[in-house]
């Protein structure tokens, strides 16, 4: 009578404890939902009571003795697994973890239609990482059960791996909570395990006779892609048409995130150091826009504007979308002409092949071969980086410029002596700010803030504000200590008199205007403002050009410039400023516009996050409209630093109207070929 009570009261206190446990866990999802006790801790938050409440249903369930008994029955009805066996498991539930994952990326990104997240070499790289992850995994619980006799059976084998592998596949969706993405992956595990077949002998053969197929498949798509990638290169090379014969070659070098008043031929001075010494002997030798604007204040768009003659708000390229197929390119045009064109990237975010840029080039290398960047193509690998390095992670996400140098002068010395179309984008100067030595005490004290870029300025004292500058300029001197062996190598090897340098940047940076950090958060000049120097001894003579233009004509430009027979790119050639031959249609000058889309998960200090934010430059005036509606208006002439908005002052009324009129203009046009030649006499 007394065992009955017993055994009752056991059954009674682990229904309450099961029940209590699912309160719990139910608490914890629906705080998660609702967004209680959001903070930095948030998530963590959640997880932990989560957890806890995981606990307490274990509890609940061991709590009753018969319970306890039948569960123990159940588990001891599994054979022990040998390491043998849980290494076989684990190696195959992670190839087909990343197969999966792979496949994941590039349906999911062709549903949303949009960018596609697989890298040339994503199609493989996640069943790699995950291989070797997954069968470290197995070996450890392996070894587990060898030490602790029959404490490891298959179904926790099963379940840890399946739970990890389903784990990286829900982290792709990043709307879901993380706490919500564990949960999912439990639940899809503990099914998994429990499965009769799963746990049974068919399962085992499947795994045994599937795994080589599946290492086969893996590196049948390693070697394999990159000998496609080989010998489509080549191929492709080899069937280009005759270019002219004195064809000159084309190297045109964007540096990410370098705003032009920090380059010394622009009027920057340091007592400590020059931050670009090469650029400035280049540029004495060249031909120097004293006043170039890129399009957009961050990356993709820019580019995009330098490659197709087209403005953000004409392509499809956005944070989510990649450039449209549809759109012609200049690697494209170059190629059509006879050049071999190639593209080295330090940007691997947005400046990557996954965002359309690589269209055209024969050779476009973004992702180097390198622990970390392998990591990082797999969604656990990348969570892993993430939650290690924090803000640091940032610098696995790049290529430095000695790689980029030295991986164009390599493919450039395998032409044999074919014309090229090349593109370098150096990222170094972009946050974080970490110069190495002896670049990181050139120009004073370095910041220890790398990390705070996209931080509210305000939080920071002057003194830490000119750190970063320091930090900064001393990442612009180092890339121009790599220009300096670029140029030093073209000119021995005899390329330099028939080369097409252009240098110029896709945005700049802010450390402090406006109250403001980094950039793609507002459209005022320090992000606008870019360099852009021809040097081309053979044929240009060095001269400073004070008009205004966009790098929206640099397609248009090159193309002209290399005798291009089709030349489909829209505005005019920059051309125009320097050589008095070039003929000019005032119908297709390039109205100076600058966007920026409403940024992702910004925050709410910064104007961009308000929605999205259009300017236009006028003679000397320059006018902002921003997502919420608030207009800005600068005289660029008399307040160069737009420190005075002039949008209220009712003596400037009708030069607000114009700039308001004259963006509406351009935008319900849909053409950049709408607005009248800029003033010489303003800009």
């Amino acid at each position: 009578m007394n065992s009955h009570n017993d055994s009752r009261s056991g059954l009674l206190a682990s229904n309450a404890l099961i029940a209590l446990g699912v309160l719990v866990i139910a608490g914890a999802l629906l705080g998660q939902i609702l967004g209680l006790g959001q903070g930095k801790t948030f998530w963590s938050k959640q997880f932990l009571v989560a957890l806890g409440g995981s606990v307490i249903v274990i509890l609940g369930l061991s709590v009753a003795p018969a319970r306890r008994q039948r569960m123990l029955d159940a588990w001891r009805a599994y054979p022990p697994v040998t390491i043998g066996e849980a290494v076989l498991l684990g190696a195959w539930i992670g190839l087909v973890s990343g197969f999966a994952e792979s496949l994941h990326r590039e349906t999911w990104g062709w549903l949303r239609t949009s960018v596609s997240n697989l890298m040339e070499d994503r199609i493989w790289i996640p069943a790699a990482t995950y291989l070797l992850l997954f069968s470290a995994i197995g070996f450890v619980l392996g070894l587990i059960g060898m030490i602790w006799r029959g404490a490891m059976r298959r179904p926790l084998v099963l379940f840890v791996c399946v739970l990890i592998g389903a784990w990286g596949q829900f982290l792709l969706h990043k709307r879901l909570d993380g706490s919500a993405v564990l949960v999912l992956s439990a639940g899809f595990a503990a099914q998994f395990a429990r499965h009769p077949f799963a746990n049974g002998p068919g399962f085992l053969r499947l795994a045994r006779i599937t795994l080589p197929l599946l290492l086969v498949l893996l590196v049948a798509l390693s070697a394999g892609r990159r000998a496609y990638l080989a010998f489509r290169e080549s191929s492709q090379i080899a069937a280009l048409p005759a270019a002219k014969a004195d064809a000159p070659n084309v190297l045109l070098i964007v540096l990410d995130t370098v705003r032009r008043d920090h380059v010394n031929t622009y009027g920057y001075d340091r007592p400590e150091a020059k931050t670009t010494p090469t650029i400035d002997a280049l540029a004495s030798r060249s031909v120097v826009f004293e006043n170039a604007q890129t399009t957009s204040p961050w990356t993709l768009p820019s580019h995009v504007a330098m490659f197709t003659g087209r403005y953000r708000y004409q392509t499809t390229a956005g944070y989510l979308s990649m450039l449209s197929p549809d759109t012609p390119t200049l690697a494209e045009l170059m190629a059509e002409h006879g050049y071999a064109t190639g593209g080295f990237i330090g940007n691997i975010g947005y400046c990557s092949n996954a965002w359309g840029l690589g269209r055209g080039f024969h050779r476009y290398r973004d992702f180097p071969d390198k622990l970390t960047m392998f990591l990082s193509a797999s969604s656990i690998g990348h969570f892993g980086l993430n939650m290690v390095y924090g803000a640091f992670f940032t610098e696995f996400k790049r290529n430095d410029a000695i790689w980029v140098r030295e991986t164009f002068t390599d493919w450039m010395e395998g032409l044999d002596g074919k014309p090229f179309f090349a593109f370098l984008n150096f990222f170094d100067a972009h946050a974080l700010y970490r110069p190495r030595p002896p670049y990181d005490t050139m120009f004073g004290k370095a910041s220890e803030n790398e990390g705070a870029s996209s931080a509210d300025a305000t939080q920071f004292t002057a003194t830490e504000l000119q750190e970063l500058r320091n930090s900064y300029d001393g990442l612009l001197r180092f890339i121009d200590d790599q220009l300096a062996i670029l140029v030093e190598h073209l000119r021995t090897t005899g390329r330099l008199d028939n080369t097409i340098l252009i240098v110029t940047a896709d945005h700049g940076e802010q450390f402090g205007e406006h109250d403001l950090l980094s950039h793609a958060n507002s459209l005022y000049r320090p992000l606008l403002d870019t360099p852009l120097i021809f040097h081309w001894p053979a044929r240009l003579k060095p001269q400073r050009i004070a008009e205004r233009v966009t790098l929206r004509e640099m397609a248009r430009t090159i193309l002209q410039l290399t005798g291009a027979e089709r030349n489909p790119f829209p505005g005019q050639t920059l051309a125009r400023c320097f050589d008095p031959t070039v003929e000019v249609d005032p119908a297709a000058a390039s109205p100076l516009i600058a966007e920026v889309n409403r940024g992702i998960r910004r925050p709410k200090f910064e104007p961009s996050s308000q929605g999205d934010m259009k300017s236009i430059w006028f003679g000397e005036m320059y006018y902002i409209l921003n997502g919420d509606g608030r207009e800005e208006l600068y005289n660029l002439t008399d307040d160069p630093n737009e420190e005075h908005n002039l949008a209220e002052a009712p003596e400037h009324q009708e030069a607000l109207r114009r700039g308001r009129e004259g963006l509406r203009q351009v935008l319900r046009d849909k053409t950049p070929d709408v607005m009248p030649p800029p003033d010489k006499k303003g800009g």
